[in-house]
Formats: structure tokens, C-alpha cells, sequence
């Protein structure tokens, strides 16, 4: 138990003792004795402090497992059959660029009759330009066309990745 001999002009004093003490009225010019910190009556501050810590690393852990678990599948990408026609309610050409490994590219162009200029959209690594390019209206809207572009693998476009990864060997990392 502390004790404390303190005179407290301030709201939070009186509402603080009367909290601690359990008393109705307390005067707020009164000396305030005898506040419980630890105890039945008080609150162990150690104590909340950990708990509010215990919450929150529970907290992180279980958003860390729960992004782990879905990360395969914010990623994805529906391929499109070949022969997959894009409707959108704004005019649009569809483009295919072939590739120097003899893929093929695929891309939207969605195009206003006076632009101020193109916008380059890359779209992020996930879906396909089925969901992408209902976003160009907002672009033409603005007078600039918009051309969004799928990567490899993506929608319609072919042609495997060239991103090779090799597994060093022992050797490179031996020390002579």
C-alpha cells in the first residue's frame, strides 16, 4: 500500500481518489492519503502492461500467419484462353507484341478522341487485364488515354518467364 500526501487542485486528482479510495466525496483541495497503486483495489500497472504486450504479439503473430497463408493466392493470375474477348463499355483495341522468345504480349489500348497525353498502366502482379481495364474509364474521363499491358504468364500473354534462379554449389562459396 502507498501513501501520499499530495494536494491535487485538478478534476483527475478527485476522480482518481475517489476511483482508488471508493469514497463519494472527496474534497479537491483536500490532502489525498492512503491510494491503493497494487492490490484489491488498485490496478498493478506491471501487470496491464503485460497484458496489453501478450495482446499485441498475439495480435502480430496471427496477422503474420494469416498473410503467410494467403500470400500463394494474392498472387495469382487467371490465364485467358487465346480466343477470350474483352468487354468493356468504353472503346478499346486490343494489342500483342511479340517477344524475343517467341512469346506474345498482350495488351488493352482505350483511347479518347482529343488526349492530353497516354498513361502507362503496369498492372500489379495479381488477376489479368479482364479486371485491369475496368479502370480506364476513370482515366478517360480525365482526357488520357491508357494503355495496360499483362505480363508473361498473364491472361492471355505467353511465353514462360526468364527469371532463372541458380542453386550456387559448393564450390563458389569455398575459400581457397
Amino acid at each position: 500500500m502507498r501513501q501520499a500526501g499530495l494536494t491535487c487542485d485538478s478534476k483527475f486528482c478527485y476522480l482518481y481518489s475517489v476511483w482508488c479510495r471508493g469514497q463519494d466525496a472527496v474534497s479537491n483541495s483536500r490532502p489525498i492519503a492512503n491510494i491503493h497503486v497494487s492490490g484489491k483495489r488498485g490496478f498493478d500497472m506491471k501487470k496491464v502492461l503485460t497484458i496489453i504486450f501478450g495482446l499485441g504479439v498475439v495480435g502480430y503473430l496471427g496477422l503474420y500467419v494469416y498473410f503467410y497463408s494467403t500470400q500463394g493466392d494474392r498472387f495469382k493470375s487467371v490465364k485467358l484462353s487465346s480466343d477470350f474477348k474483352f468487354k468493356f463499355d468504353v472503346p478499346f483495341e486490343e494489342l500483342n507484341f511479340k517477344s524475343k522468345g517467341g512469346g506474345q504480349i498482350n495488351s488493352l489500348l482505350f483511347k479518347k478522341d482529343s488526349s492530353r497525353g497516354v498513361v502507362c498502366f503496369w498492372k500489379g502482379n495479381g488477376e489479368n487485364l479482364d479486371r485491369w481495364g475496368l479502370m480506364a474509364p476513370m482515366f478517360l474521363k480525365c482526357n488520357y488515354d491508357i494503355i495496360i499491358t499483362d505480363y508473361r504468364q498473364h491472361g492471355k500473354s505467353t511465353e514462360k518467364s526468364r527469371l532463372t534462379i541458380s542453386i550456387p554449389t559448393r564450390r563458389q562459396f569455398m575459400i581457397f
